[in-house]
């Protein structure tokens, strides 16, 4: 069965180490236990803190203090109470980290955040910079496919007005080679515009694609009938439209490029 003192010493040692203030008999109980068997213990506690030097058995002299001077432990205490009371908490402390068979150190918790801590940062770091590097590669590839697009639209227009104006050709000339390049450019807007809601300019691309105005640059009339003029005007018109649909989607291609900067030329009206 615990004794009495003994129970006292280990509730004082668990209220110093939980940080708590303890009642005013537990302070006796700390003092008892510290001027009891404790004594040179106590003074070797001290000793270590630097607080004292050993002048007897059980004598000390201040650090402070003349060197004649030799206070028992009692006076000691009544004169350097905080000094004391230090060296007294310093020795249960002790006292309990012996008897729970134990060195001072971290908790289990303490240990388990050590490890995971690193650990967790590292992971969400390497998650971090992956998510950015697939962003990243995926709008480049989303980029490239634009100007591959925009560039077939070039081609194909060119070459058709190239028909066009060919006073010797007695067939007209299709545009269904224009009207698939136009539709491929289309679908790569449409891909932005999922990628990017905000940006309006996608849009107003594909409208442009599909508005009347566009389609009638390339009517067969404006180029087989009238002056040389008119004819170098009609291809001029057509190029044009073009040019301005191929600028829009370069545009846009730079911007995709550099996904993590605001783009508020995206979100405005095109020329």
């Amino acid at each position: 069965m615990t004794s009495p003192r003994r129970a006292a010493t280990v509730l004082v040692g668990v209220l110093l180490g939980a940080g708590v203030a303890g009642p005013a008999w537990a302070d006796d109980g700390a003092t008892v236990f510290c001027l009891g068997h404790q004594r040179s213990r106590l003074v070797d506690t001290a000793v270590m803190l630097g607080l004292v030097d050993r002048v007897g058995a059980d004598e000390v002299r201040p650090r402070s203090a003349p060197a004649t001077t030799r206070l028992t432990l009692e006076k000691w205490r009544s004169d350097e109470g905080g000094d004391f009371d230090q060296a007294c908490e310093a020795l249960i402390a002790s006292v309990q980290l012996e008897k729970s068979g134990r060195a001072p150190g971290p908790g289990p918790l303490q240990n388990v955040l050590t490890l995971l801590v690193p650990l967790v940062a590292g992971s969400l770091l390497t998650w971090l910079i992956g998510l950015q590097m697939a962003v990243f590669t995926g709008r480049q590839s989303l980029a490239a496919a634009l100007r591959a697009s925009a560039r077939l639209l070039r081609n194909e227009a060119e070459a058709l007005v190239l028909a066009l104006t060919d006073q010797k050709g007695g067939t007209t000339p299709s545009t269904d080679r224009l009207w698939r390049a136009r539709a491929d450019l289309v679908t790569q807007l449409e891909q932005v515009r999922a990628l990017r809601g905000g940006w309006t300019v996608p849009r107003k691309v594909a409208d442009k694609l599909y508005d009347k105005s566009f389609l009638e640059r390339f009517a067969v009339a404006k180029f087989r009938s009238g002056s040389d003029e008119a004819r170098a005007a009609a291809e001029k018109a057509a190029m044009d439209a073009v040019q301005e649909i191929t600028q829009d989607v370069e545009d846009m291609s730079l911007a995709l490029q550099r996904p993590f900067r605001r783009h508020p030329e995206m979100t405005g009206a095109t020329s």
